[in-house]
């Protein structure tokens, strides 16, 4: 090549790609959605939600997040933690007796597609009341995903959630697809007071869903019939008593195909 050809070659301009989201593939050769997230991959396909809660007390939660309480007289907490290490939301009941709800979701807004392979995760941590060592009877927690939030969580039309409910410390999973529903479940595990689990609900086959705790998995159930539009969920409640609990929240991840 002569030297004036050299000086008038181009380099070669690949196409930029500009990604509109992470995702969090595994190195696992298994086509399990659920495997643990060992790298970063840009991608312009996957829907991606994570909120790691940095704000300080008294902030306000940014859209799509809306926190709700429902009380008579008392006061259930609902806010950041201020100091809160790597950022932490907390809900909690107060010692009003009364009923009393309090949760963290879209607020009923249901952008995430139960049919496009779902994958909730959530680090979560529940410390009981100075005398309490387990919810109460008129307690229960759930943490998942859910179409339309109902008071009564077992009228929520669609939901794959794990559970807390009544005077235990078992953890346990449930599906409703519309169809079948498949309640109460004993995973195996028990909450342990002041001590982090992360949870993750995988819906990328309707047929088994699977329900991870620390990254083992602790239950497959069946939501065959599973379609329709759910939003995250994390909501406390208690029925009456002087007896409240504190649910820590860590962060919540939500990803699926468009």
């Amino acid at each position: 090549m002569k030297i004036q050809d050299r000086q008038g070659a181009q380099p070669r301009i690949k196409n930029v790609v500009q990604a509109k989201a992470v995702v969090l593939p595994s190195r696992s050769t298994e086509k399990d959605r659920g495997a643990a997230a060992d790298f970063i991959v840009p991608v312009d396909t996957d829907f991606v939600v994570f909120d790691d809660f940095l704000g300080d007390a008294g902030d306000a939660l940014a859209a799509p997040w809306t926190v709700t309480s429902t009380e008579t007289g008392g006061t259930p907490v609902k806010d950041f933690l201020a100091n809160g290490t790597g950022g932490i939301f907390k809900l909690a009941g107060d010692t009003t007796s009364e009923a009393q709800t309090v949760r963290l979701d879209f607020g009923d807004h249901l952008p995430i597609d139960s049919a496009k392979n779902a994958v909730i995760e959530v680090r979560v941590q529940v410390q009981f009341n100075s005398t309490d060592t387990e919810f109460t009877a008129d307690e229960r927690l759930v943490v998942g995903l859910g179409s339309a939030y109902n008071a009564t969580l077992d009228d929520v039309a669609k939901n794959a959630w794990f559970r807390i409910e009544g005077a235990s410390l078992n953890l346990l999973a449930e599906v409703d697809d519309g169809t079948t529903d498949d309640d109460d479940n004993d995973t195996g595990i028990d909450i342990v007071d002041e001590a982090w689990i992360t949870l993750r609900i995988d819906l990328s086959d309707p047929a088994t869903v699977r329900f991870y705790a620390d990254g083992a998995l602790v239950s497959e159930l069946a939501a065959s019939a599973m379609t329709g539009n759910v939003q995250p969920i994390i909501a406390y409640q208690k029925d009456a008593g002087a007896e409240a609990q504190v649910i820590l929240i860590d962060y919540v991840k939500v990803w699926c195909e468009r």
